[in-house]
This record gives structure tokens, sequence and C-alpha cells, in this order.
């Protein structure tokens, strides 16, 4: 080895030395402003959000006087969750899918080998722009109803749902962003997840007619179950509790992620 060699393997040595370790929150860092340098992922949210914030006003002051505050203020609050629910889903795609369709992938996983630590902080990130999109919602359903009726009172039914309200949009945002992992295409995992939660109950349903057996799985089935934690208690009619409809629903998007967990580990970045 010459000397100029010898010189050369030494400062590479010694620049590695003094980097940066490669940590899990400067990890977590890194994804944000990889996430807010994307403008397709900062409009979807944006979009998102204005409709967090401006659904709950349109539907409270354009309702009947004569309507029920509460009922106003709870369909509002569903009518937003259920639409940002397909946006969140897109979100959770496109923050994992873009990874891989622009071809960021290797370089992100030359930087950080670890590759679950990557999926891990990717994750926390869906999870932070649901709980933005579902603070948004909540409080303009809460404040437009307060404002339109002038007694908390008539907020009490749209307090109770909230709670189960960021579940059903973890739901939609994980599932996605789970699917991505696995087909790594932005629209097959679009597609992939609106087939799984609208699409699949239907047949069930139809042969629900004719093989009775199969009607008790239709309640356990992630349409049903969202739908059941954005139901006011009054109007339940589903055997199952809201927390067990939370629980599987959490079951559900664990099973996708360890499947795109292991896919990210193990399958070839291209």
């Amino acid at each position: 080895m010459s000397t100029a060699n010898a010189i050369s393997t030494i400062e590479t040595a010694a620049n590695f030395s003094v980097a940066p370790r490669v940590s899990f929150p400067r990890v977590v860092r890194s994804e944000w402003r990889k996430f807010l340098s994307l403008r397709s992922l900062v409009i979807t949210t944006g979009i998102s959000l204005l409709i967090g914030l401006g659904l709950p006003a349109l539907i409270t002051f354009t309702m009947p006087s004569e309507s029920d505050p509460s009922v106003t203020s709870h369909v509002a609050l569903q009518a937003s969750l259920q639409l940002q629910a397909l946006i969140l889903l897109a979100i959770g795609v496109l923050v994992m899918s873009t990874e891989f369709t622009k071809n960021a992938a290797i370089t992100t996983f030359v930087t950080v080998p670890r590759r679950l630590m990557v999926f891990a902080a990717k994750a926390l990130v869906v999870v932070g722009v649901v709980l933005a999109n579902w603070a948004a919602t909540v409080v303009a359903a809460l404040g437009f109803g307060l404002l339109r009726s002038g007694n908390s009172a008539v907020t009490d039914d749209v307090a109770a749902v909230s709670g189960w309200a960021i579940v059903y949009l973890l739901f939609f945002a994980l599932l996605g962003f789970a699917l991505a992992a696995i087909l790594r295409s932005s629209a097959g995992a679009i597609t992939s997840g609106v087939g799984l939660i609208y699409v699949l109950p239907l047949p069930i349903m139809m042969l629900s007619s004719r093989f009775e057996w199969l009607g008790p799985v239709t309640e356990y089935m992630p349409l049903m179950l969202t739908n059941h934690l954005l139901t006011p208690a009054v109007f339940a009619t589903s055997p199952v509790s809201r927390l067990t409809a939370a629980l599987l629903l959490a079951l559900y998007v664990a099973i996708v992620a360890l499947i795109g967990a292991i896919f990210v580990k193990q399958r070839d970045i291209n």
C-alpha cells in the first residue's frame, strides 16, 4: 500500500469515527424533512386539514335551524372523518411508496442499514399526520357545534365518539402504509386498501343470504368495525363493542404491518 493510499484510508476512517451516529430520533427527523419536501404529500395533507376544518363549519351552519344541534355536530364530525380517512390512506401509502417510485430507497437504506428503523420512523410520521388531522377535525366539530347551539351539553355525543375517531383514522392510514411496504406501488396499495375495506364485504354480504353462517362474519370485517366506531351508542346495533372493534382493527393492521416489515427487511431494494 502506498503512502497516499494509507493516508486516504486513515482520513476515511477518521471521518466515519466523527460522523453523527444514526439514531432513531435522527431518522425520524430525516423522515419528517423528507415528508415536508414532497409537494404531493404536503398538498394532500393540506387538503385533508382543510376538509377537517371547513366541512364541520359548512355542515353546522347550513343545516336547518330546527335540526337537533347534537345530531348536526355528529354528522359534521362523521362526514369529515369519512372523507379524511380515504385521504389519509393515500398519505400512508405515499409515505412508503415514494421511497421506491423515486428510487430513493437505495440512498435511504445505505445511510440507515437498519431497515426496520426506517420503517418505524416512517410509521411514526404517518401517526403524527393522523393526530394533526384528528385534532383539527374534532376541535372544529365541537367548536362550531358549540357556537351554533351555545350549550356545551349538545357536544357530549361528539366528544364520546371523538376518542374512537383516532382509531378510525389510524386504521386507514397505517393500513395504506403497510400495504405500500408490501406492494411498493402507490396505485396498487391504494386500490388494495379500498378493495379490502369497501369492496370485499359486498360479495360476502350477498353470499350471506345463501349461507347463513356468513352473516356473523360480516360484523367483524373492517368496514363494519370502522362504521361502528363512529356510530353513537344510542344507535348502535352491532353485537361487537367499540373496544372489541378497535382491538380487531389494530390486529388487522398489525398483521399487515408485520408482513410489510418482513418485506422491507428481506427483499432486495430494487
